[in-house]
């Protein structure tokens, strides 16, 4: 009778450790399920958007977006990657940081690496000097940034106007054309001076 009741209780505790061991495969295994996204009808989604851009092995564009998509429509013929919700962008030449651009979206052409940069885009030099525009174009092939659609420049000392721009960012130089107007402040005129 007694070896029939260790048994029992032998039985019953491995009863008890297979449960508890089930059980706990069971939650364990649910929790990941749970936290993993599921795949939404995109041809790729990204949990941390960001585009980074090389050209001939040096950096050119960093990115880093809210959302990242990829159309699937085939009816382009130009891959494109499209970010929105611009967190921080930012345009290198030489390997060093030359603008600051913030833009409500950008798209990117993985074949010619060129890019669009749409919606209040701002590009902030690195001594402070701003330009803004609706919307700029970069052509990697020719390595400059232009816009046909208006640009205003802040400087320290003044402010610029002009209907297109055209950056070029190997010799630095900027060209403004069409109505280009400045106003700069002269500073140690005296009070009847203008």
């Amino acid at each position: 009778m007694m070896l029939r009741r260790n048994k029992s209780y032998i039985i019953l505790i491995i009863i008890i450790f297979l449960g508890a061991g089930l059980l706990w495969n069971y939650f364990n295994g649910k929790s990941e399920s749970d936290t993993s996204d599921e795949v939404a009808d995109y041809q790729y989604q990204v949990q941390q958007p960001q585009l980074l851009s090389y050209s001939n092995g040096e950096k050119r564009w960093h990115v880093e977006s809210e959302t990242i998509t990829q159309p699937k429509s085939k009816e382009d013929s130009k891959e494109k990657v499209i970010l929105e919700d611009i967190k921080e962008a930012k345009l290198y030449s030489n390997n060093q940081l030359k603008y600051r651009v913030d833009a409500a979206k950008i798209t990117y052409f993985e074949e010619s690496k060129d890019i669009e940069l749409q919606g209040n885009v701002c590009l902030e030099e690195i001594n402070g000097d701003k330009i803004f525009a609706d919307s700029f174009k970069w052509d990697e092939g020719a390595k400059n940034l232009q816009t046909n659609d208006g640009v205003r420049v802040e400087m320290e000392t003044g402010n610029l106007t002009a209907e297109k721009m055209n950056l070029d960012l190997k010799t630095n130089i900027i060209d403004f054309t069409g109505n280009v107007q400045m106003n700069f402040q002269v500073k140690g005129a005296g009070k009847d001076e203008k």
